[in-house]
């Protein structure tokens, strides 16, 4: 290393191949790519106090948006969400990013704990403005 260099070599951010491919081929035949929306503001489980299980990882359910994706497919305030598309979800980092990564309007499979009882439901995801 030659002194007074800075920076970091070999650092990359990595976007998947198959998010890439979808908004490039929405932008060539339409112009604009779309990104879900789930309408539901979450959290990290681990951080939110009012659960009373800590051994369930995932994004806790804070609230949902009146008429949004969460509140047709029936996810309430108090649900964690473990699971999106097969997926695990470990946080609410991790659910924002798959939710983002998926196309407005297509359908999604939701996995979630409420009262320590697992559910899976269809979602139609809304669209990111």
């Amino acid at each position: 290393a030659t002194a007074g260099q800075s920076g970091s070599v070999g650092v990359g951010f990595a976007i998947p191949s198959n998010l890439a491919k979808r908004i490039a081929f929405d932008m060539i035949n339409g112009g604009t790519a779309t990104h879900g929306l789930l309408g539901a503001t979450v959290m990290d489980a681990t951080g939110d106090s009012g659960i009373t299980s800590k051994t369930v990882v995932g994004a806790s359910v804070q609230s949902v948006t009146d008429g949004g994706a969460a509140q047709k497919a029936s996810i309430q305030k108090g649900d964690i969400i473990t699971g999106f598309n097969g997926l695990p979800i470990t946080g609410s980092t991790d659910l924002t990013a798959q939710v983002r990564a998926a196309e407005a309007g297509s359908q999604a499979t939701v996995t979630y704990v409420r009262n320590g009882q697992s559910a899976t439901v269809t979602v139609t995801l809304g669209e990111l403005k």
